[in-house]
């Protein structure tokens, strides 16, 4: 209640329609009430798409639904896929089942599906046994095999590896999210490179004769980041040919082989067409972040920071205090999805760079307000904020 200015009485804050629409909303997306009987016992509507009217999500909801769904689809998906390749024939026929060598269709006729590990990338046939034995073979002798590059659970690089177009939203995920890793390494290259260079220029000069023995020490740190950086960017390639080699098993399916493909996939060949194209780094740590409710990874938290580092500096530069480097992760994660979806939804792909980039302001897009409004940061703490944000979603 608000009281009057200088009257004892008092007014509510919010009138019944707000109110009715409060109480229709959450008896829908949070008591689970099905939209008939919201209509006709509890709003009275002489039709459901009144009801419907009534009904207003907010962002969060609608965020966590997706969220939801999507994990759903991808369960779907992984489940029809098994029971395909448990059907010797076609799988041997069908060019939806992708490997990187024969060992995996022998692996696969070997085992029982009961053994078989399913993760958001693709099948393991032989349990996640055998990363000992599933790289290439030894220079010594061809019938033995080294441990799989990159280190145990790389997947993408086994000999035992399945995938199929079933796993192209988790495969995609995963190469953006390898993308980062080989940033973060690239970076860290650039670094002893760096130090490598002023070693030796001190040395040449004369101003130094103590850096010959720390330049041995630099160099030898140098090709540890080189042979991480070489790792890395074999996994990433790796990964981004078997989501080619997918996109072309999708492409070539005659007619036939479509009917086949319902039975993999829970929507058609539109739902699942994936398109790479090159990005800015920041496009790179929001692609992984947006994607980690569904396909949380080891790099959701550099792309978290990272992200919030670049909204921060966004922020200060159009006059407005930090949020992000005060918010928890979590909270990071969250605000930092609405925050950009808000900025494509408003501006789209090329002026949202432009402004991460400091070649645009909010001004001049006339989005200072609306950005106030998502983030007030002169009237309570970000956290608090969140908390507020999140109840005002509901």
């Amino acid at each position: 209640m608000t009281p009057y200015i200088g009257s004892g009485n008092g007014r509510s804050k919010y009138d019944l329609h707000t109110l009715r629409v409060s109480l229709i909303t959450a008896y829908a997306t949070e008591g689970g009430v099905p939209i008939q009987i919201l209509s006709k016992c509890v709003a009275g509507h002489a039709t459901i798409l009144m009801t419907l009217y009534y009904n207003k999500p907010g962002a969060a909801h609608v965020t966590a639904v997706l969220a939801e769904a999507q994990q759903r689809v991808q369960q779907a998906e992984a489940g029809n896929f098994l029971k395909f390749l448990q059907d010797e024939e076609i799988r041997n026929a069908s060019p939806l089942v992708i490997s990187n060598d024969s060992a995996a269709n022998t692996a696969l006729e070997q085992s029982e599906p009961a053994s078989w590990v399913v993760g958001d990338i693709g099948i393991c046939p032989v349990g996640g046994s055998r990363c000992c034995r599933g790289g290439p073979p030894s220079p010594e002798s061809k019938r033995v095999h080294g441990p799989v590059p990159g280190g145990a659970k790389n997947c993408a690089r086994c000999r035992f590896f399945i995938t199929g177009p079933a796993f192209l939203a988790g495969l995609v995920a995963r190469f953006n999210s390898v993308g980062v890793s080989l940033s973060t390494a690239a970076e860290r290259l650039r670094a002893a490179e760096d130090e490598i260079y002023k070693l030796e220029e001190a040395t040449f000069e004369g101003r130094s004769h103590d850096e010959s023995s720390q330049i041995g020490i630099a160099y030898d740190r140098r090709d540890r980041v080189l042979d991480e950086v070489d790792s890395i960017a074999h996994t990433w390639h790796a990964i981004y040919r078997l989501i080619d080699r997918c996109k072309a098993a999708m492409s070539t399916s005659d007619k036939d082989d479509t009917k086949k493909l319902d039975l993999v996939l829970t929507g058609g060949l539109t739902d699942l067409r994936a398109a790479l194209s090159e990005c800015t780094e920041f496009e790179l740590y929001d692609a992984v972040c947006q994607r980690a409710n569904v396909y949380p990874n080891e790099n959701v938290l550099v792309a978290n920071l990272r992200r919030g580092r670049l909204l921060d500096a966004l922020l200060s530069r159009n006059g407005r205090s930090a949020v992000f480097a005060s918010l928890s992760e979590a909270e990071a994660l969250a605000v930092g999805n609405q925050f950009v979806e808000l900025l494509m939804a408003r501006v789209g792909r090329a002026e949202a760079n432009a402004l991460i980039e400091g070649r645009l302001l909010l001004d001049e897009l006339g989005m200072l307000d609306e950005v106030d409004r998502l983030l007030p940061t002169n009237k309570a703490t970000p956290a608090k904020l969140l908390e507020l944000r999140m109840r005002a979603w509901r």
